[in-house]
């Protein structure tokens, strides 16, 4: 059995949002999990491993809902047929933003 080596827990989310590569390179993503170390994804599109990208997260507490700017470097990238599954890690979170993901993590 493999062991787990993820610093943070991942939890489920079901979230459509667009990568943004630079020079109005957008690229639709689907969120499939959550941390506060990154989100997993899966695309149409093949990401380069290391690209520095830029993606907007809803985030659900209650009633609340918050918009998260994110920023991130792509970790992984993996066919699978014929789309992509892969793993951004956050670079670029302010600190009231990593506090928002936190918060939603621990209600979940």
């Amino acid at each position: 059995m493999k062991d787990e080596k993820r610093k943070h827990h991942r939890f489920k989310i079901n979230q459509m949002c667009e990568i943004y590569m630079g020079r109005e390179i957008y690229i639709p993503v689907k969120g499939v999990d959550l941390s506060e170390g990154g989100v997993s994804f899966r695309t149409e599109e093949s990401l380069a491993i290391s690209s520095i990208v830029n993606f907007q997260i809803a985030i659900y507490i209650g009633d609340k809902s918050r918009t998260i700017d994110c920023e991130g470097v792509v970790r992984r990238v993996n066919l699978h047929g014929d789309s992509y599954s892969g793993a951004i890690e956050f670079t670029g979170l302010s600190a009231e933003n990593k506090k928002v993901i936190r918060e939603y993590v621990k209600g979940k």
